[in-house]
């Protein structure tokens, strides 16, 4: 506990102290809302790339009977057997949630929600697994909860930044119009920023700058990088045309119509 302890009192306390509060704005407004958010994340997505199309037809619909089938088996095992174990780190976890719920209550803190109330998961898991002992019933669910969330795991992105699974995809069309066009002038929405500057500094072979990402889309770029179902009305506006879309996300490249039409030796003198 100590190590924890340590990284509570001198990292994130002093940063939580000096964070202007009208930031704080992340969370849930109730206990259901909370549950809800842990319930989701916990059986999120099943991998295409590791289960059978045959099988996600029947594997999907069965996910969302799965986590009320161990907790209604582990609640019974629970007032059955009562582990001594189980019962405290159900009390821990209890302690836990109730705090934050007064919280809320008297001070208006949201709940944890999503990543926030990740530490929800393993004290749950935890007291499922102290009650599981000759219990055949619990293990085999047990079992097939593990096996369900090996099945949901993958190397390419996370649930929390999913959209941006293409951008390794992305960058390289924007590469091609700059080495084929000398187009320079790149506008993405806030959420493919980052990931497209890590790639332009990991290349180092496009002759454009940083790329930056203000609340609004600028209206001076040849190409950008949209996210289709907010900035749609965006690119009709300003009458671009879409030449890439995303396989997995949202994300799809529209460049200005005239980056196309103008002589190519312009542009790579231009890129020169």
């Amino acid at each position: 506990m100590l190590p924890g302890l340590l990284v509570s009192v001198f990292l994130s306390v002093p940063v939580v102290l000096r964070w202007p509060k009208g930031q704080l704005e992340y969370g849930a407004h109730s206990l259901g809302e909370m549950f809800r958010t842990v319930g989701s994340a916990s059986i999120y997505r099943l991998n295409p790339q590791m289960v059978n199309p045959m099988l996600m037809v029947w594997l999907e619909p069965a996910s969302h009977r799965l986590i009320p089938i161990l907790l209604a088996l582990a609640t019974a095992y629970w007032i059955w057997k009562r582990p001594p174990f189980a019962l405290a780190l159900l009390a821990i976890l209890s302690a836990a949630i109730a705090s934050h719920w007064l919280l809320l209550r008297a001070d208006g803190v949201l709940l944890p929600m999503d990543r926030t109330a990740i530490w929800i998961v393993p004290l749950t898991v935890l007291a499922i697994g102290a009650a599981a002992v000759n219990a055949r019933p619990l293990q085999w669910s047990l079992y097939v909860a593990g096996f369900y969330f090996l099945l949901c795991m993958r190397l390419n992105y996370f649930k929390e930044w999913n959209w941006d699974a293409d951008v390794n995809r992305i960058y390289p069309v924007l590469a091609w119009y700059n080495h084929t066009y000398g187009v320079r002038a790149v506008g993405s929405n806030w959420l493919y920023g980052a990931t497209l500057n890590f790639y332009r500094l990991q290349s180092g072979r496009e002759s454009f700058g940083e790329i930056d990402t203000p609340p609004e889309l600028p209206a001076d770029r040849q190409v950008y990088v949209l996210y289709w179902p907010r900035d749609e009305s965006f690119a009709t506006e300003q009458h671009l045309r879409v030449v890439y879309r995303a396989p997995n996300t949202e994300a799809v490249v529209a460049i200005r119509p005239e980056v196309e039409t103008q002589p190519e030796s312009t542009h790579v003198a231009a890129g020169r």
